[in-house]
């Protein structure tokens, strides 16, 4: 499941405070904030309309330990799920066709719709 990642950043006081306080890191203190345990709603605008999103979940990930691929290994990875994600033939459509969406593509589906304007 595909979940945004929220980067937190802290003082090295923080830091320290939280591991011997805790015994956890910054992201892993946040962690039960995510939508986990408690459902987000959320709103945004997309083209000046409002939109919004139940259930969002998120997960928190330390700064110091966030790492980036470089731009051949991203590239890579990108073309490698492109491959796999492509139908191989027209029986192949059918069948994908045939799976549910995801549940993240659902409720922007909803939204997208309860967003519409039905005059435009």
């Amino acid at each position: 499941v595909f979940l945004p990642v929220v980067v937190v950043v802290g003082s090295d006081a923080a830091k320290a405070q939280a591991r011997a306080a805790h015994g956890l890191s910054l992201a892993e203190l946040f962690g039960p904030f995510g939508g986990q345990y408690r459902s987000l709603s959320v709103m945004y605008y997309v083209q000046d309309r409002q939109m919004r999103i139940d259930s969002l979940r998120v997960r928190f990930a330390d700064a110091d330990t966030a790492s980036q691929w470089s731009k051949p290994a991203g590239e890579q990875v990108a073309e490698s799920m492109v491959k796999s994600s492509a139908p191989v033939s027209v029986v192949n459509e059918v069948e994908v066709a045939k799976i549910a969406p995801s549940p993240w593509f659902e409720q922007w589906r909803l939204a997208m719709v309860r967003s519409l304007r039905w005059s435009e």
